[in-house]
């Protein structure tokens, strides 16, 4: 087959037809849509829908387990690269827009933010952030409003209350508003579902603001956002990174990731103080606003280039590999 046929050794039914259906774990935050004719004879079912059991009478015969292939022999099997959906995307404009209000606005809105939220800074501490505390960040409304507000969000901003949605331009009339969700965490949700979820974390709506794309976000992608979120709305200035600086004629590409690094650093070292930063090429793209080509270029230009240190490599929550890098140590240049 095209695919191979690793992917199947995975919990599999046998159909009265002598078909089968092979059951797959998928990562958090991922989906999967339902198709029909991925390739001849095989179908996909995915998010909302449904397939007969095990041990249900069809017309033909009974649905059974395969011999060795029940769910008490072996565990489900992650889902190949090629039954998962591609996240949903924004409308082209949106990223552009945030990038152009990030640049332009910034200033203004956070003098606006300090005087309508002056305790938000407050519930905060001054020094690096437990890990233990992002969960209260993120149920604590005012830090929400907050950080609405640096979105794009009209103030006052309050929970529950009705604004046009800052995810897309073209958003005429209220269809988007802040609330708490059954666990506590304020989300944002979107009546329209122009983004493909009814409800976003703050981070992962910042994040489908910053990169274009709205999709859930693994747990360490969360919480980096989620302090970028509170640092670019300046509620918490990131942490220090000693970082040799660039040349003066360094390209403009080059600069903007070398930017994004040094964030990500910052952002991090807010909860994780001197930790390596874990991050793969194509995250370190959207975090920094280029193509995946570019990140790759840069860098592999940075780490040669004596700014960065590669300390190892990891897993990220889907599987792929991703490099552990840490600054190397300033020298005069």
């Amino acid at each position: 087959m095209e695919f191979g046929d690793a992917w199947m050794r995975t919990v599999t039914v046998i159909t009265p037809s002598g078909g089968r259906h092979y059951y797959f774990a998928i990562p958090d935050g991922a989906r999967v849509n339902t198709r029909a004719g991925l390739r001849p004879g095989i179908d996909v079912r995915g998010t909302g829908a449904c397939v007969i059991a095990p041990r249900s009478a069809g017309t033909n015969g009974v649905y059974t387990w395969e011999p060795g292939y029940a769910p008490d022999d072996l565990p489900l099997a992650h889902a190949p690269s090629f039954l998962l959906s591609p996240p949903a995307r924004l409308p082209p404009r949106r990223a552009a827009h945030a990038q152009t209000l990030i640049r332009d606005e910034k200033d203004n809105k956070r003098e606006n933010i300090h005087s309508l939220y002056p305790c938000a800074p407050d519930l905060l501490l001054a020094g690096p952030l437990d890990r233990s505390a992002l969960p209260a960040i993120a149920r604590d409304e005012q830090l929400a409003c907050a950080c609405a507000q640096y979105m794009g969000v009209r103030a006052p901003v309050k929970l529950d209350a009705l604004f046009r949605c800052v995810l897309r331009t073209n958003d005429r009339q209220p269809s988007s508003a802040l609330h708490r969700g059954e666990n506590g965490v304020i989300v944002y949700r979107d009546f329209a579902n122009a983004s493909g979820f009814p409800a976003l974390t703050l981070p992962e709506a910042y994040a489908a603001q910053i990169t274009g794309t709205a999709k859930r976000l693994p747990p360490a992608s969360l919480a980096l956002w989620q302090v970028r979120l509170l640092v670019d709305s300046s509620l918490v200035d990131p942490a220090p990174v000693n970082l040799s600086p660039l040349p003066r004629n360094a390209p403009p590409a080059t600069i903007r990731v070398y930017g994004g690094i040094r964030l990500i650093f910052g952002c991090r070292w807010r909860y994780a103080l001197a930790e390596p930063a874990p991050f793969s090429v194509r995250f370190l793209a959207s975090w920094s606003g280029v193509t995946v080509n570019t990140a790759r270029r840069v860098l592999a230009l940075l780490v040669d280039g004596g700014y960065l240190v590669k300390v190892g490599e990891t897993k990220g929550a889907y599987g792929n590999g991703m490099g552990l890098f840490l600054p190397r140590a300033p020298v005069n240049r």
